[in-house]
């Protein structure tokens, strides 16, 4: 199942967020290594393979095309079992417990991929073939912890507005808004060091994997 597990990886979840229990280049499962170990071909012959895909009730059509087209290249079956709400909860318990698919959909984020024990739980892509026909700056936007990527995008990332208090921003001596994340992150530090949390929402402001500013007035 190492090897198989791998060859999926490459088609079937690049996934938004790719979580597994093996590692192409060898070893038992639950102890990931960061090696670029052995890449299947994405259309390996994997007739008689069942492979798991969990997912949540709002993402579980998501893999749809891909694992059609998966199942058809390769021979094998894909599983997408729905977890049910709240679904980052049921998967780390379940995690915790030793009950881990294949692939799974999961925030990419840095705080989250570590709230999985990523070191022990999933399955490095250190290496995969795949990784280099992503646009760079869309790949490289997430889905790493330290130096190792353990996730991918499956598809197109959501992106939420930010409103700010014009206000607030005067008061902390900010007088351009962000373009970037570097600065993003910036502007929230200065916010920080000059006003109270009521001030500016809802108090899940200086988080750096989920910054929203929201207008107070």
């Amino acid at each position: 199942m190492k090897k198989l597990w791998t060859a999926a990886a490459g088609v079937a979840a690049i996934g938004m967020l790719v979580a597994g229990c093996s590692d192409p280049g060898g070893g038992e499962p639950g102890n990931a290594n960061t090696g670029a170990g052995a890449w299947p071909a994405q259309t390996a012959n994997l007739s008689g393979t069942t492979l798991t895909i969990w997912a949540a009730q709002n993402s579980n059509t998501i893999p749809n095309q891909v694992v059609t087209a998966f199942e058809k290249a390769t021979g094998a079956q894909i599983k997408v079992v729905t977890i049910p709400d709240p679904y980052e909860q049921g998967v780390q318990t379940k995690v915790a417990t030793g009950d881990k698919p294949d692939l799974a959909f999961w925030q990419p984020t840095p705080s989250m991929l570590a709230a999985l024990n990523a070191k022990t739980n999933l399955q490095p892509l250190t290496g995969a073939p795949w990784l280099t026909a992503f646009q760079p700056k869309l790949r490289d936007i997430t889905g790493t912890l330290g130096d190792t990527r353990y996730a991918a995008l499956v598809t197109s990332p959501a992106v939420e507005g930010v409103y700010y208090n014009k206000e607030v921003f005067a008061k902390a001596g900010i007088t351009k808004t962000p373009t970037n994340w570097t600065e993003f992150l910036q502007v929230a530090r200065k916010i920080k060091a000059v006003v109270t949390r009521r001030q500016v929402g809802r108090g899940q402001v200086f988080t750096p994997d989920d910054v929203e500013l929201r207008d107070s007035s």
